[in-house]
């Protein structure tokens, strides 16, 4: 039943209604007046136009004719009668514990999300939307019936009994708990993990009785697993909130009609370390000395592990690795529950002992400062270093030395990663401006500095009296000249040389000069 003159007012539209005469009409030849205004029943089901002439009084054949709908809403379609269960989960087993109401909702409403339900203690409250209870928590020691209205986006609505069924018995098996296992494999180390809580869902299930249609739901704690409050969603992977071990509540209910089968703390999440150890970034391979073997060190656990090179063949399953050559390596450990740890790389840098001859050397000598310059460009791949004739000396980087004392040096050359120290003997020529032959060890000959039997060995040194007397000849390789003519000890007196230095390639040096000759 409608009443149409609600209407009026709007038809109108703000004129007088004394100098306007409405009649409504089912039909549009306005043959079927209405007559019963106040309580017009449409006769056409849900949508019926209804037509209205709008006459002037004063001036009757002025008329219009306007039409609007009537139109009747459905009632929501819900179930009118419902029982909903609650496992006795709250420590005190005496068949009253908290509901939450809404967890009815999908059976009242049938699963259409479009009506809202608000619950009532009374029906009649729940008839005149007064005086509406909180839905959660609400227990059933208040009362075991209430009252849901529910209601469309019309304002239509139905009252559906919702009764309250406290289960005290426990349907799952004493001592109870299953556990899920997984290592820590995200990107960060610390003990959490993303884990499947579906993979347990068949297991649990299996404890019941078969046949039921029955829903596994995960919740952190006892009061949401209650209220099916912050359910864990079980459609992506549930990363555990505790580091390493984390116990949630299972709620296991009815699909049909939402009975609650048990609720407890049983599923417990381990999630297993990552193995950590430590491994040197780099190391140095000696090119010219045996392979070398790197490891492992600060293992956190008793691991295996797998080494491999660049082309990704295994190369070792220990904690150390031999290596032949340079190159990246990586290194996986694995705990005892095949957990693996992040790969780590090192990188083996090739080394190798200089390798030097004299066309690497340039050299200055018979000169107030004498010098050795070492090439560096053919050493080889090392980083080296140098000293002059101690082995055992101070080590510069600077591959040049001056002030160099005449005579046959030696250059070591050391690798600074240790691959070894190379050697090679320089010649520094230079000629002696004094000697004193007194046989205390010191000066007691004459001779030319820097040649051996090694270098300028075909050389010839001529000795002149200060007359230009040919004195002696004498051979690079011997002692040197002793002073004496003979057999007869010459005075001390300046004394003239030349001499002619031939080098094992044949190139000819030659010097002319004087030193003295000092008795004491």
């Amino acid at each position: 039943n409608f009443d149409l003159t609600e209407k009026i007012s709007e038809i109108l539209n703000g004129q007088s209604s004394t100098n306007f005469s409405l009649k409504f009409y089912t039909d549009d030849t306005l043959t079927i007046e209405i007559t019963n205004l106040n309580s017009f029943q449409n006769t056409t089901p849900n949508l019926q136009p209804v037509y209205v002439t709008i006459t002037n009084n004063y001036h009757t054949d002025c008329s219009v004719t306007a039409t609007f709908n009537v139109e009747v809403y459905k009632l929501p379609e819900i179930l009118s009668d419902f029982t909903l269960m609650q496992c006795d989960e709250d420590g005190v087993d005496d068949g009253f514990t908290d509901f939450n109401l809404n967890e009815a909702n999908e059976h009242i409403t049938k699963n259409n999300t479009n009506l809202t339900v608000t619950y009532f203690s009374t029906f009649e409250n729940a008839e005149a939307n007064e005086n509406p209870i909180n839905s959660t928590p609400f227990s059933n020691a208040t009362q075991s019936t209430v009252y849901g209205r529910v209601q469309n986006e019309h304002d239509c609505f139905r009252i559906a009994t919702l009764n309250l069924l406290v289960s005290s018995t426990h349907f799952f098996p004493d001592d109870y708990s299953t556990i899920l296992v997984v290592c820590d494999n995200d990107t960060t180390i610390d003990g959490l993990a993303a884990f499947n809580l579906s993979e347990k869902n068949e297991e649990i299930i299996n404890l019941f009785r078969s046949g039921q249609n029955l829903k596994v739901s995960y919740y952190r704690n006892l009061n949401d697993a209650q209220f099916e409050e912050n359910e864990i969603p079980q459609n992506q992977p549930y990363l555990s909130e505790k580091p390493f071990e984390q116990t949630l509540f299972v709620r296991v209910e009815s699909e049909d009609n939402g009975a609650c089968y048990g609720i407890g703390e049983h599923l417990k999440l381990i999630v297993n370390e990552r193995p950590e150890f430590e491994l040197n970034t780099s190391e140095i391979i000696c090119k010219n000395l045996d392979p070398i073997t790197v490891e492992t060190y600060n293992p956190q656990g008793e691991y295996t592990y797998e080494w491999k090179d660049e082309t990704g063949t295994i190369i070792s399953t220990t904690s150390s690795a031999i290596i032949t050559t340079e190159g990246l390596y990586t290194v996986v450990a694995f705990s005892e529950y095949e957990c693996e740890s992040f790969p780590q790389t090192i990188e083996i840098i090739p080394s190798k002992i200089a390798t030097i001859t004299l066309n690497d050397i340039e050299v200055i000598d018979d000169s107030e400062n004498n010098a050795i310059t070492i090439n560096t460009q053919n050493l080889g791949i090392g980083n080296y270093e140098f000293t002059l004739d101690d082995i055992d000396g101070i080590y510069q980087d600077e591959p040049f030395f001056e002030n160099v004392a005449p005579g046959i040096r030696t250059v070591y050359i050391r690798d600074k990663n240790l691959c070894g120290i190379a050697e090679i003997e320089v010649p520094v020529i230079g000629y002696p401006r004094f000697f004193t032959p007194n046989n205390d060890g010191f000066n007691d000959t004459w001779k030319v500095l820097g040649t051996n039997e090694n270098f300028y060995s075909k050389s010839i040194i001529y000795i002149f009296d200060r007359f230009g007397k040919l004195i002696t000849k004498i051979n690079p390789e011997k002692e040197g000249w002793n002073g004496t003519f003979n057999g007869k000890e010459l005075p001390a007196s300046d004394y003239w040389f030349s001499v002619e230095l031939i080098d094992n390639e044949g190139n000819i040096r030659t010097k002319k000069g004087h030193f003295s000759l000092i008795r004491k």
